[in-house]
């Protein structure tokens, strides 16, 4: 019997102690909850340039014993001075595992373990200048605060959302509803990191072009982590888009500040047509194991060398790609694409993109009983450019939307036919040596339909372009665009101008309508005035901005918010820079107005929102302020 009384206590006393522990460890967080949330915020935003915040704090020792778990909810950093507003991140619940000791002395560095984000929106912009939003920390002369150990062993993401625009290229990557982790141990300097990473949506562009748009990525990859070098060597790793599998081998390297090394190759080990198809915009549909593919392709590449902004690097690098004897058939509709070939070769092989070479030997595809077929091949694109090309065959854009996902559009047709040649140097084209030139043919769009959700339908009854060594002649073009029609003529005198980057493309156009509604092509959103403007709005795509037109433009009617604008002629040159009006005038009610002279920054005014200045001589016989002004407040 005292035997068992003991036992009893003993086992009373060890449960109270056991109670008292556990108390303690729930208790212990928030007794420091203060000091550690200050230490927190105040470390951030000492060493950062940028503006930390959230919204709640919760802290645990159960979670991760015998570390101290931090939670933080909504947490944000938004840039501060020229990013004023930019949201660099926000993560719903941002949980980070630090060593307990680390985080209550104040003798050593803080130990971060694990990482862990929910729902994240991560959005890193790096401007034209090449200032970045993400370069947030502060030298180390303005900062007192402790030192921060990673020692990470595990990271995660979850359910997160990433958008990475480099406008010094341009160069956009968006991934929608990704999650990613990785383990490995980030106290070694040389480790083994796994990753893992899905994501919905996939979209990759460069230079306004979308080459995967929403594509679903799957990728584990194995990465050698070599901390001292900052070099990174991919190992095993297995990388699909929508259905295409690619093999990736090499490494990327920091060397210093200013380089980027890289020596990567790819290749798709398949070459089942249908697996490249699903990578094409809006080829990869839901139920795409249904579609019909016949056919092969062989698929791979290389980039190897130096990229460096400043000073101005490019690495080599070369793209391979044939499709064979390939044809698919989608199951909803009716018409197959048959016929499909093309062989591709792009190079660059070395860090001067005039030596970069583009060769599409063949491409041919067709549709019904008519086929549509070319070949391009480009040198010297920068110092002088050499293209030559053949296009040739018919398009039938009814046929292409009973034969391939549109989605949005509600109804297509009309036919192009192209018969035209090119092999042309453009300092032959600026030295007028006609006689080295050939271009000439024609191409021809007829009974063209387009009307896609939301917008305004376009007709194009008519277009027709010539093509001489002199120049492109626009000989007609008639449309309506919506509720508008519009009357095109012109030329263009140096077409290859396109391709450089330092040239200006020259023509002269003559523009004529009898009524143009303009609100039809208004944003709604910018219409609306209840619904507030995303913090970051996804920039539309840098508008062309080499050229100079001359412009015989006359407008009977123009509809615009709500002013009706009568009888509008304008004619003028117009350059990005300037805008010079031999004549504009045009009556709006009852008053008229006549204007002479230079408007500067007109282009950047419309699409960068900065100051119009010039120097113009105004004209009116009579002008009504009234339909301008708006009512102000009464006054109390």
């Amino acid at each position: 019997m005292k035997t068992g009384k003991i036992v009893k206590r003993v086992g009373l006393v060890l449960g109270l102690v056991l109670l008292l522990v556990v108390g303690a460890l729930l208790a212990l967080p928030y007794f420091f909850k203060d000091d550690i949330v200050a230490a927190v915020k105040d470390a951030a935003n000492d060493n950062l340039r940028a503006q930390v915040d959230f919204s709640d704090v919760g802290l645990s020792l159960l979670r991760d014993f015998p570390n101290l778990c931090l939670e933080l909810k909504e947490f944000s950093i938004v840039g501060v001075d020229e990013f004023e507003g930019v949201p660099l991140a926000w993560v719903g619940k941002l949980q980070v595992v630090v060593n307990l000791r680390s985080a209550l002395s104040a003798d050593r560095p803080l130990e971060i373990r694990k990482v862990l984000l929910e729902e994240p929106y991560l959005n890193v912009l790096v401007r034209a200048d090449g200032r970045a939003n993400y370069d947030i920390a502060l030298p180390s002369e303005d900062t007192s605060s402790a030192e921060v150990q990673i020692a990470l062993q595990e990271y995660r993401i979850h359910k997160g959302n990433l958008r990475y625009e480099d406008q010094t290229l341009p160069f956009l990557l968006e991934l929608e509803d990704f999650d990613h982790r990785g383990r490995g141990d980030f106290t070694l300097e040389v480790f083994e990191l796994q990753t893992q990473t899905r994501a919905a949506a996939l979209t990759l562009a460069y230079d306004g072009i979308a080459y995967l748009n929403r594509a679903a990525l799957d990728w584990n990859a194995g990465l050698n982590i070599n901390l001292p070098q900052m070099k990174f060597t991919l190992a095993d790793n297995d990388l699909r888009i929508n259905q295409l599998q690619l093999d990736l081998d090499g490494f990327i390297a920091l060397p210093n500040e200013t380089d980027t090394e890289l020596d990567l190759s790819f290749n798709a080990p398949s070459n089942d047509f249908k697996d490249l198809l699903s990578i094409i915009p809006n080829a990869y549909i839901e139920g795409y194991e249904d579609v019909r593919a016949e056919g092969s392709f062989a698929l791979s590449g290389f980039v190897k060398g130096v990229y460096s902004a400043q000073p101005e690097r490019y690495p080599a690098f070369k793209i391979q790609l044939a499709v064979n004897d390939a044809q698919v058939q989608y199951p909803d509709l009716p018409l197959p694409i048959r016929g499909i070939r093309a062989e591709a070769l792009v190079n660059s092989p070395n860090d001067n993109l005039d030596f970069l070479t583009v060769d599409l030997s063949s491409f041919r595809l067709q549709l019904g009983d008519h086929s549509f077929e070319g070949r391009l091949s480009i040198r010297t694109p920068l110092s002088d450019p050499q293209v030559a090309g053949r296009i040739q065959g018919r398009l039938d854009f009814g046929k292409l939307a009973r034969a391939f996902p549109l989605p949005d559009v509600e109804q297509l047709a009309g036919k192009l036919d192209a018969d035209l040649t090119l092999d042309a140097r453009q300092s032959a084209l600026e030295r007028a040596q006609y006689d080295k030139v050939k271009m000439d043919g024609s191409l021809r769009l007829s009974d063209f339909e387009y009307r896609a959700a939301g917008r305004p339908p376009v007709r194009i009854p008519a277009l027709r372009a010539a093509f001489s060594p002199q120049y492109v002649s626009l000989e007609e073009m008639k449309a309506q665009l919506g509720r508008s029609d519009l009357q095109l003529s012109g030329r263009l005198d140096n077409l290859l101008a396109y391709l450089q980057p330092d040239k200006t493309l020259r023509g002269s156009f003559t523009l004529r309508s009898q009524f143009f509604d303009a609100n039809e092509w208004m944003s709604t959103e910018e219409a609306s005035e209840s619904e507030p403007a995303p913090e970051t709005p996804a920039p539309a795509e840098a508008p062309f901005d080499r050229f100079d037109f001359a412009l015989d433009a006359a407008f009977d009617k123009i509809i615009y918010d709500t002013y009706v604008v009568e009888d509008l002629v304008a004619r003028g040159r117009f350059t990005p820079n300037a805008l010079d009006l031999e004549t504009l005038r045009f009556r709006l009610d009852d008053s008229d107005l006549a204007v002479q002279g230079r408007l500067r920054n007109a282009w950047d005014y419309l699409f960068q929102g900065t100051t119009l200045a010039g120097d113009i001589q105004v004209r009116s016989n009579f002008f009504d302020l009234n339909p301008f002004m708006t009512e102000s407040a009464p006054t109390e």
